[in-house]
């Protein structure tokens, strides 16, 4: 996902599961021990996939969950840890969400598109073997919730009709997961476009 790509009001973000124990330690598990990790949500949160630190061969990835979701749950089935394992150290994760470029650290395979999470869900992974550091990256809000957006676009009459022009405004909520159009109006002047644009805003905003 390229900054340009990133829906209007939203910023790149990293959620790491907490290990319990020091960065040192990690979760040093014996090969073929499953331990499920868990992760409370401080914010809105679309998950766009996960990043591993410190998988081995005998790491494996059983089932990633957000909420009541279970977003990667392949019966009989494990996922090579290898696959999500980070090019970049956390800090460094950290430093590309900061200015919007993690697609620069993103492999295909490390992409998980999954439910929104919302503030005080649970996010899941549930792994089998050595990993030492792993967290979930996606988009939260730069500010409170998703955008409002309105415009208003001149729509000229046929040549020689001697018509005027009329107007046409969009109202569109700027999301984690992309647009959402509330109401388009239409209308012989601009005045009435913003008139009826502000009479179908939402009472949140």
């Amino acid at each position: 996902m390229k900054p340009s790509a990133l829906p209007i009001g939203t910023k790149q973000v990293l959620v790491a599961f907490p290990t319990g124990k020091s960065d040192r330690e990690g979760w040093a598990l014996d090969p073929g021990s499953t331990r499920r990790l868990r992760a409370q949500v401080q914010f809105p949160f679309l998950p766009l996939g996960l990043f591993l630190w410190g998988a081995t061969s005998d790491t494996y990835v059983a089932r990633v969950g957000v909420a009541n979701f279970a977003e990667v749950d392949v019966a009989g089935v494990r996922l090579p840890g290898r696959f999500f394992q980070a090019n970049y150290t956390f800090e460094g994760m950290q430093q590309l969400a900061l200015r919007g470029e993690l697609e620069l650290a993103v492999a295909e395979r490390q992409v998980l598109e999954m439910t929104q999470a919302e503030v005080g869900h649970i996010l899941c992974l549930d792994i089998e073997g050595p990993v030492e550091q792993a967290c979930l990256w996606g988009l939260t809000y730069l500010g409170d919730g998703p955008t409002l957006q309105a415009s208003i676009e001149t729509v000229k009459a046929p040549e020689h009709s001697g018509l005027p022009p009329s107007y046409v405004g969009l109202l569109v909520e700027r999301r984690l997961r992309g647009n959402r159009v509330i109401g388009e109006v239409h209308a012989p002047s601009e005045a009435s476009v913003c008139s009826l644009l502000a009479a179908l805003r939402p009472h949140r905003y």
